[in-house]
């Protein structure tokens, strides 16, 4: 390329030209681009931070990083497997509760216009969408394997 162009400005911008087009191209990837670029930024920070405070090399230091993450979502998912899950029955109870005290305390107020808060219905979303959740993280955990 230098045989071509001589002026280093003009090398600038062609070599620019060439990978913007290249994202233009890939711009269906562009968001795996920003999370790659946003996790491999964190990771080297946090190995530099690790090895100026406890002089332990780079490679370590990324290393002790993916191992205290991992130990992190397994103590997560350890203590919400036996805290949560079984607490769920009295969390769906409370949260009938509330509905129930919300509709009174429209009522009381003379908000009943208002009352389009169906409790029964608005719960079967939440189950829905915490049901999604917990297959995309089945899926997720699938795919880890």
């Amino acid at each position: 390329m230098r045989m071509f162009f001589n002026d280093r400005n003009v090398r600038r911008v062609i070599v620019l030209a060439l990978f913007f087009g290249v994202l233009v191209l890939f711009r269906h990837l562009a968001i795996l681009l920003v999370f790659f670029v946003l996790f491999e930024r964190s990771l080297g920070t946090g190995a530099r931070v690790l090895r100026d405070r406890f002089r332990v090399p780079l490679v370590v230091g990324v290393l002790l990083q993916i191992v205290l993450v991992l130990a992190a979502v397994a103590a997560l998912g350890y203590v919400g497997w036996t805290k949560v899950v079984p607490a769920v029955p009295q969390i769906r109870g409370d949260i009938a509760g509330q509905f129930e005290h919300v509709k009174a305390w429209m009522h009381a107020r003379g908000l009943d216009h208002m009352e389009s808060l169906q409790a029964e219905n608005l719960i079967e979303r939440a189950q829905h969408y915490a049901g999604d959740v917990v297959t995309f993280l089945g899926s997720l955990g699938k795919s880890a394997i």
